[in-house]
């Protein structure tokens, strides 16, 4: 993708950011009536016009790259045929999806896809690695198409929706479409009902429609390019990189397929992460520090360490050699307690009425699983699934031991080991919380949210893995059969 379209992308979604900071703190103070949404955008386009200006000056100082190699590309009769088969397996593979979809309740969206739909999603994947490697001007948009496919299988087969976080939230964002605001106004979930009431009132689309597609849709289009951005400042290959992208959808991105502000915040958290590794100038920051505003007025679980990121960030492109020795302990200790410091209140100020015969403990020590008797492909899937937690330690690790083999080139990276362990430590302090204000199948559920923070801190480890992967595969020039 060129630089035009990407610049474009860029721009909405410092758009969006915007509108999810200044909605909320307006829903927050006042309300998100017909004046609240006129101070909302025209708070929003102002601070846009200044940040658009400030990337104008960045660019001035920064020389223009050359053209990707995908620009140069001729397309012949072999990139239209595989362009098109790719789109016609893309689009059987909805027409799949939509044939099953059910009102009923069931447990997983596999129950009712049919097997041959694992057999076309995978013809589908080895057409677009295909064209990764012989449409590359092409193939990036590709990817984002196959992304929304992959994250809206239960949007898709759900007919009434997923989960029932996501009625409750639709519910409220409805209310404060109608009246302005519902009382009691916490200090999170805001930045999600900012934008999905916002652009509701702005665009007249139906409330349950923009809160079901936000999450996938957003995914689709900003993750594939911020890992691009990533992936081509880090390696020279455009075919791996493009292949690598897809590879990612292997690690499963289990809270991108269904709209609730956990989960938002948590995409806004993945793309402060991506957009650290490149930031080179004051308007690279300044997009990780909106990324971070909006993760945080979105959900704190998120939002608190992608605010202590940004800190951290700052100090290590800071030129104060006091600043990088003194800065960095209080911070960790800081990403270390600030969670557990505020569970631990919220849990006091709860737990009030809360018996105390109903206290189990938290946490469960990980296992490896063996699916049931189950076709074999399904077998497969949950195989895989349950057992992600031990793939994705495999690859961190060595994903660490590769960074630390490039120790020179991968200073960066030993700072997002620090917030991810420094997370770690916060979930199994937090895990000893009683959370005596939930059911007892609930008490795991946050200690598991910083988990997975943590988790998405070592992300960079887990590209450097699966590049070093495919690098070596690369190398073999031979297809297995």
């Amino acid at each position: 993708m060129n630089s035009r379209p990407a610049n474009i992308i860029n721009s909405l979604l410092i758009f969006i950011c915007l509108i999810s900071i200044y909605g909320g703190l307006v829903y927050r103070f006042y309300s998100l009536n017909r004046l609240g949404l006129i101070i909302s955008l025209i708070l929003a386009i102002i601070s846009f016009i200044i940040i658009q200006y400030v990337r104008l000056l960045a660019n001035k100082k920064t020389k223009r790259q050359l053209p990707d190699e995908a620009e140069n590309n001729k397309f012949g009769l072999t990139n239209f045929l595989l362009l098109a088969s790719y789109f016609l397996f893309l689009l059987f593979c909805f027409y799949i999806l939509f044939n099953h979809r059910t009102a009923g309740a069931i447990i997983s969206p596999w129950q009712l896809a049919p097997k041959y739909f694992f057999i076309v999603y995978s013809l589908a994947t080895l057409l677009l690695i295909g064209n990764c490697l012989a449409n590359k001007k092409f193939a990036l948009p590709l990817v984002m198409f196959h992304y929304f496919l992959s994250f809206s299988v239960a949007l898709i087969v759900y007919q009434l929706g997923y989960g029932y976080d996501s009625f409750i939230h639709q519910a409220t964002e409805n209310l404060i479409a109608k009246t302005g605001a519902v009382a009691p106004k916490p200090f999170y979930y805001l930045g999600q009902y900012a934008l999905t009431v916002i652009f509701h009132k702005i665009t007249a689309l139906p409330i349950v429609w923009l809160d079901k597609l936000m999450l996938p849709l957003l995914a689709a289009l900003f993750l594939p390019l911020a890992l691009q951005r990533v992936l081509k400042s880090w390696f020279n290959s455009a075919s791996l990189n493009l292949i690598l992208i897809l590879a990612l959808l292997a690690l499963s991105f289990p809270f991108l397929i269904v709209t609730t502000p956990q989960n938002l915040a948590y995409f806004f958290l993945v793309l402060a992460i991506l957009s650290g590794l490149h930031c080179k100038n004051f308007y690279d920051f300044l997009i990780i520090v909106l990324l971070s505003l909006a993760s945080a007025i979105i959900h704190p679980i998120a939002g608190l360490p992608a605010l202590i990121f940004c800190a951290c960030l700052a100090v290590y492109h800071s030129d104060q050699v006091k600043m990088k020795k003194y800065a960095y302990p209080p911070l960790i200790i800081i990403a270390v307690f600030i969670l557990p410091a505020l569970f631990y209140f919220l849990n006091r100020n709860l737990a009030v009425a809360a018996t105390n015969d109903n206290l189990t403990p938290n946490g469960h020590q990980p296992q490896l699983n063996m699916p049931g008797q189950e076709n074999f492909i399904l077998n497969f899937v949950y195989l895989y699934g349950f057992n992600l937690k031990f793939i994705l330690t495999l690859l961190a690790l060595s994903g660490i031991f590769i960074a630390y083999k490039h120790r020179a080139r991968c200073r960066i990276l030993w700072l997002y080991l620090a917030m991810s362990t420094a997370l770690l430590a916060s979930y199994l302090i937090t895990a000893k919380l009683p959370f005596a204000f939930l059911i007892n199948y609930e008490r795991d559920d946050y200690p598991q949210r910083i988990l997975l923070a943590a988790g998405l801190f070592l992300l960079p480890f887990f590209i450097l893995s699966i590049y070093a992967l495919l690098e070596k595969i690369a190398k073999q020039n031979i297809f297995i059969i």
